[in-house]
């Protein structure tokens, strides 16, 4: 192979992984510039949002839970995000999430994923 071919298939190769890497953009639009979380509430149509059940209020994961709704059973009475290990609270009742860390959650939302706080 000559020098030029080789070039050529370098440049490409480059060229791919640049293009392949723009579509992760749409995940990282809610960080700032040094990697931190966006001080938004979370997106209710970001898909990892959606896959976890996530609502702002206990009341709708009731409503879901008596309509049968999956995922839903799971949810007790007195859960919420404040009361879960995943939550770290910041101000005005929302915080941050460890699991959905595009965004805020309100203290008063639940999530598939809740786990009881530990003592500590």
């Amino acid at each position: 192979m000559n020098h030029s071919n080789s070039s050529r298939r370098a440049f490409f190769k480059t060229a791919l992984a640049g293009v392949a890497s723009l579509g992760i953009l749409p995940l990282l639009r809610t960080t700032t510039a040094f990697g931190q979380v966006a001080d938004k509430p979370v997106d209710p149509k970001h898909p990892l949002v959606k896959a976890l059940g996530y609502v702002t209020d206990v009341s709708e994961a009731e409503k879901l839970k008596k309509a049968k709704t999956a995922g839903y059973e799971k949810y007790a009475k007195g859960q919420n995000c404040k009361g879960c290990q995943y939550y770290t609270p910041t101000a005005d009742k929302q915080g941050r999430c460890q699991l959905l860390m595009n965004g805020l959650v309100v203290e008063n939302g639940w999530c598939k994923s809740y786990i009881k706080k530990g003592k500590t």
